[in-house]
């Protein structure tokens, strides 16, 4: 025979009773009674224990009130434990909303790669500003903590969080790719960056740098590849049937281009211009100056990064628009004859065909980036982009300008277009996908 079941208050049904509050100044509070004398608490609405607890610590009272004045006293006890309640709560509140903040400061303080020092800066700034708008809050300003080692702890606990939930998404992974770039930091210590990029069976997609780690030595393109070649056996060792697809990256495809239009002949003196004037204090100020005085569209040059080569389209596209202006700042510095280039009638027809190409494969290079982009999304854009340039080879050689604004400008000094239809057509061999 089995022996007798055991008693479970949880299946009893027990519930409050709110005759209790008058009768022994218990309250509910989270599904505990609450004496509203002393605020002991008893875990099982039994009113046995409750009684108990009146008699044994607080027979005498109110023993003297009548029912009435029993039940005001009740209710003034009860708004007592309500208020003490809500000022806890509120300040719980309150420390979280300030936690919240200072890990959300510090998180943003990282993306701006910005010194943490400055975060105690940034708190004053804050504080200041709201004792004028609205200086009732200024309290909860006050109590966000954002001392650098406060902020240094914290930006350590977001990257163990970072890590952590990319790594419970990675294990989601239904397939997923790695994307590996080169680039050099402020020390000039090369940094091999690792993306991943992956997506589960709900196809949702996610993007996020995985690792970063330095090169020592050389870092040529058969480096990396040794390196990919590592990533190629590391995978067949775990899963010798898992395949391994090796892609070059498409951007850098179409960046060739710039290598394939030969206008070394177009890039390398309006480079030249460039820091000739930007690079010298003197010079950039008076060039400054002289577009003050002229009413130039612009206010100044823009820089050239070797980096991002594609910078280089708007800086065509500025020094065409300022070739006047700069065209009278070389005559005032004695330095015409040294960028003799910019009285070339040919050269300039080059120059303006460099500047309209180049302003298409500006707005290409738009398109193949961002997150969440498709990598048959990318090819449909290239293929596009391929068609484009065939039909501006047929209408170049038809001297026809529309796609082509700039050299539309040169179009009666120009003496040859075979030249110009030669590089769009071998621009279009360079984007074959």
């Amino acid at each position: 025979m089995s022996g007798p079941k055991k008693r479970k208050v949880d299946g009893e049904g027990r519930v409050f009773n709110k005759e209790w509050t008058t009768r022994y100044f218990f309250t509910e509070v989270r599904s505990t009674a609450v004496s509203l004398i002393c605020q002991e608490a008893i875990a099982v609405f039994k009113e046995y224990n409750i009684s108990r607890h009146f008699a044994t610590k607080h027979a005498n009272y109110a023993s003297k009130q009548s029912t009435q004045e029993r039940e005001a006293t009740a209710q003034r006890l009860a708004a007592n434990l309500q208020a003490q309640q809500n000022f806890f709560h509120r300040q719980t509140s309150i420390q979280e909303s300030s936690t919240r903040a200072g890990f959300l400061l510090a998180f943003e303080l990282a993306k701006a790669i910005k010194p943490f020092s400055e975060s105690e800066f940034l708190k004053e700034c804050m504080v200041e500003t709201v004792s004028l708008l609205c200086p009732e809050t200024k309290g909860k300003f006050e109590k966000i903590s954002l001392s650098r080692r406060t902020v240094t702890r914290r930006v350590e606990l977001i990257d163990e969080d970072i890590v952590s939930t990319l790594n419970k998404k990675a294990g989601t992974f239904t397939l997923y790719s790695l994307a590996l770039d080169e680039s050099n930091d402020i020390k000039d210590t090369a940094q091999l960056l690792i993306f991943i990029r992956g997506i589960n069976d709900s196809f949702e997609i996610t993007e996020e740098l995985l690792s970063m780690e330095s090169l020592k030595g050389k870092t040529r393109g058969e480096d990396l590849k040794k390196r990919r070649k590592r990533i190629q056996d590391k995978v067949k060792e775990q899963n010798p049937e898992q395949d391994v697809i090796f892609l070059h990256c498409i951007i850098h495809q179409e960046s060739l281009c710039k290598s394939v239009l030969q206008l070394n002949h177009v890039v390398d003196p309006v480079v030249k211009l460039v820091n000739f004037i930007r690079v010298r204090g003197l010079n950039h100020r008076q060039f400054v100056t002289l577009l003050e005085e002229t009413d130039a569209g612009h206010q100044d040059l823009l820089y050239h990064s070797r980096v991002r080569w594609l910078s280089l389209g708007r800086v065509l596209q500025r020094v065409w628009e300022l070739k006047e202006e700069i065209s009278s700042f070389l005559e005032l510095m004695g330095k015409s004859e040294e960028y003799s280039e910019l009285s070339d009638v040919n050269w300039l027809c080059d120059f303006a065909f460099a500047v309209d190409i180049f302003s298409h494969l500006n707005e290409l290079n738009v398109k193949l980036q961002g997150k969440d982009q498709f990598v048959h999304n990318m090819y449909t854009n290239v293929s596009a982009f391929k068609s484009k340039l065939i039909l501006f080879s047929r209408q170049m050689s038809n001297k026809s300008f529309a796609h082509f604004p700039t050299l539309a400008v040169q179009k009666g000094t120009i003496q040859n277009t075979n030249k110009y239809c030669k590089s769009l057509d071998n621009c279009t061999t360079c984007t074959q996908m």
